[in-house]
C-alpha cells in the first residue's frame, strides 16, 4: 500500500509550466501511475480475492495514457486536438476515478475480510466528495468557467483530505 499511496502523491501533486502552447509537467502523472502500478500488484498478490487485482490493467492503461499526454503536452500538439481533448480529459477522469474507487474498495475488502479496522467508511466518503467535485470541475469548465474555479479550489483540499484519509488507512494495515 505504501506504492499505492506514493503514486496517488505524485498523481495528485501536478505542477506544469506553459510555454506556448508546450506544457511541461515538473511531475509527470504517468511516473504516479507506474509507482502505482507496482503497489497495485503486490496488493493483489498479498491480498487474493480484492479489487486490487481487478484495477490492474486500467492503471497499467492510465500509465500509457498519460504518458502519451505528457509527450503530447510537451510537444504543444494537444493544443491542437480541440474538441477531442475535452472528450480525452472526460474519459480519463473518468478512469481515473474508477482507479481510486477499486483502490478504495479494495481497502474496504481487507478491511471485511479480515475484520480489521482500515477506517474505509471515512476513506470511501472522502472519495465521494472528491468524485463530485472532479465531476463538477470537468462539467463546469466548460458552462461556468468562474464556478469551476471555485471547485478547483474546493478540489485541491478535499484531494489533500483523500491523500490523508488513505494514508491513516495504509498506517492502519501495517499495523
Amino acid at each position: 500500500m505504501r506504492r499505492i499511496f506514493v503514486g496517488m502523491l505524485l498523481i495528485f501533486l501536478n505542477f506544469n509550466i506553459n510555454i506556448g502552447n508546450s506544457v511541461l509537467g515538473l511531475i509527470p502523472t504517468f511516473i504516479g501511475y507506474f509507482v502505482m502500478r507496482g503497489g497495485v500488484a503486490e496488493m493483489a498478490a498479498t491480498e487474493p480475492g480484492t479489487r486490487f487485482a481487478r484495477v490492474r490493467p486500467f492503471v497499467t492503461a492510465m500509465t500509457a495514457y498519460t504518458a502519451v499526454c505528457y509527450a503530447l503536452d510537451l510537444l504543444g500538439a494537444s493544443a491542437e486536438l480541440g474538441g477531442l481533448g475535452a472528450v480525452l480529459g472526460l474519459v480519463s477522469t473518468a478512469a481515473s476515478l474508477y482507479v481510486a474507487y477499486c483502490i478504495v474498495r479494495g481497502v474496504a475488502d481487507i478491511e471485511n475480510g479480515e475484520g480489521r479496522d482500515l477506517d474505509a467508511a471515512r476513506l470511501y466518503s472522502v472519495w465521494r466528495a472528491f468524485a463530485v467535485l472532479e465531476l463538477a470541475v470537468v462539467v463546469l469548465s466548460v458552462l461556468l468557467p468562474a464556478l469551476a474555479l471555485v471547485c478547483a479550489i474546493l478540489l485541491f483540499v478535499v484531494a489533500v483530505m483523500f491523500l490523508f484519509a488513505f494514508n491513516r488507512s495504509k498506517n492502519l494495515y501495517y499495523a
